[in-house]
């Protein structure tokens, strides 16, 4: 808007329809069927409408004296609506509708940001320093909406027997009540200053504080220090360490839900109705389940970069990143457990999970990245590179590491099962390669990639038998590119071109009768096979 003034804007939106099939619902099962309305029983869907939108503006300055200033506001947001189609609430009887409205997940954020830097030259004894200190304010909405009753509405008739009781709520994903309704804010206010300098040709050194507060937490102070030193022009050591902060969520602390569950009881899959209770709900309080508090960390980093000729360039790093206070869900609590049925007294709830800060995390791990490039004659380039993931991530104290409250004293294993254990441990690979080659000459460009994917192993909640650990997998995708004209270019490709597949699940109870083959606890990639794709990217 002037030489020195600079006015920015942008923004976007996105809609996105979803549908997802539950397990089927066989005609025997008569608490969750009925065989006027599906005599042969039915396969559920959950879909969703999923909005995203965001807007920012800004405007920024660099002044005679060199200080850059940047004032801007970013407001985002997105909701989730569900619905269920091809179900039913088994407890209407034969008025149950097949399709129902479930309700909404919203999370909006409001964040201004007011920034200064400046870069000195030979300032004292350095050959350069920037300097930068900013202040952020945030705003932070969550919202749940109730669905319409007949989707989480219990119809069964006062005084029903037992064993002729019908399951309440539509089958595969039951409504929001009015219970779980929410609408929560909460503000958060930080500042920072930021530091960076060329002590030398050959040392830099930075470092950075961050000082929050919470509407609803407090405040915390992080920091982090960072260091390079560079031995000649093609080698460099650098490392650095950080002290970390994350607040939890507000859906982490009012989330709440009742989900039909399929949980692996005595080796056998069973449904279950399971209530994800919020964190200051009085059945939490009960079981003496705390308030959630911030996670913290402590991380180091070691690695070294290599540019040879220009054309080679390697990085390697090794990191650990402690996490204190890690906020997991818990595993499923019983109100026929004795010791705990006095807790579930006057209370809709017969089986609870939640939410808690139960487990210090260790995860240690090197990355490595290769590059090659070269620029041949008549306008053709290469580009190959690998590239390397090894890590491990542990819970800290190991059987003892589960902070257990005292009302829930001997169910450590509970709180955090054998299955609960594996999702943060062995769930997901411990490896990652990446192969990839680019070849471009003149208006047509190849692109070959492989990836393998490493072992992982899903764990079963008591039954050692039914673990299984599944194979290491390589992915490769190739695609041509030609660039009709300077703004318009067509793609034609495949990912997962050789249509591999994870390995089958192995123990057959874990199967639903046969209709879920490929694991459901954790997944290395996608079971969809091969994916062939023509696009036309245009340039305007």
């Amino acid at each position: 808007v002037s030489s020195n003034w600079e006015v920015y804007a942008f923004g976007g939106f996105n809609q996105r329809y979803g549908r997802a099939a539950g397990f089927y619902r066989y005609p025997n099962n008569v608490r969750a069927n009925n065989l006027t309305i599906f005599p042969s029983g039915y396969l559920p869907f959950i879909e969703t409408d999923i909005k995203d939108y965001s807007a920012a503006a800004g405007i920024r300055k660099t002044l005679k004296e060199g200080w850059n200033i940047d004032l801007s506001n970013v407001y985002g947001g997105n909701s989730i609506d569900f619905s269920v189609k091809n179900s039913l609430n088994a407890s209407l009887g034969n008025t149950s509708p097949k399709d129902f409205y479930c309700g909404q997940l919203s999370f909006s954020q409001n964040t201004t940001n007011l920034n200064f830097s400046k870069g000195f030259q030979n300032l004292g004894f350095t050959k350069f320093f920037n300097l930068a200190f900013g202040a952020e304010v945030r705003l932070d909405n969550y919202v749940i909406k109730q669905g319409e009753e007949a989707s989480w509405k219990d119809y069964n008739p006062a005084n029903t027997p037992a064993a002729q009781i019908k399951a309440a709520g539509v089958q595969v994903f039951g409504g929001f009540r009015p219970s779980n309704e929410v609408n929560k804010s909460r503000s958060n206010v930080g500042i920072y200053l930021d530091l960076e300098s060329d002590i030398t040709n050959k040392l830099l050194v930075g470092g950075a504080i961050r000082y929050e507060n919470y509407s609803d937490f407090g405040s915390n102070l992080s920091q982090k220090l960072v260091t390079r030193y560079k031995f000649s022009d093609a080698f460099s050591l650098r490392g650095g360490i950080s002290k970390g902060f994350r607040a939890p969520s507000l859906h982490q602390k009012f989330y709440s839900a009742v989900s039909t569950q399929f949980i692996t009881v005595g080796g056998v899959n069973q449904q279950r109705e399971v209530t994800t209770v919020r964190n200051d709900a009085d059945i939490t309080n009960r079981l003496g389940i705390p308030e959630l508090k911030p996670e913290t960390s402590l991380s180091y980093s070691l690695g070294l970069t290599s540019n040879l000729s220009n054309k080679l360039l390697i990085t390697i790093d090794a990191y650990q990143i402690d996490i204190q206070d890690r906020i997991v869900v818990s595993g499923r609590f019983s109100s026929t457990i004795p010791q705990l049925a006095e807790y579930f007294k006057g209370t809709e709830v017969t089986e609870a999970q939640f939410f808690t800060n139960a487990i210090d995390t260790r995860t240690s791990g090197i990355d490595a990245i290769i590059t090659y490039k070269n620029r041949f004659e008549n306008n053709t380039n290469l580009t190959l590179n690998v590239a390397a993931n090894f890590n491990k991530t542990i819970i800290q104290g190991g059987a003892t590491g589960v902070r257990t409250p005292t009302q829930l004293n001997g169910l450590g294993e509970t709180l955090m099962n054998r299955e609960e254990r594996g999702r943060i441990e062995v769930n997901q690979p411990k490896s990652k390669i990446v192969l990839s080659a680019n070849y471009q000459i003149k208006k047509l460009n190849l692109k070959l990639q492989s990836t393998r994917f490493g072992e992982i192993s899903t764990i079963a909640p008591s039954d050692p038998l039914q673990d299984q650990t599944f194979s290491a997998k390589w992915i490769s995708d190739i695609s041509f590119g030609y660039k009709l004209n300077k703004n318009v270019t067509l793609n034609v490709g495949a990912n997962n071109v050789f249509d591999v597949y994870p390995d089958l699940v192995a123990d057959p109870r874990l199967t639903n009768d046969g209709t879920v083959i490929y694991s459901r606890f954790a997944t290395q990639f996608g079971f969809n096979g091969a994916y062939y794709f023509v696009n036309l990217n245009l340039n305007f």
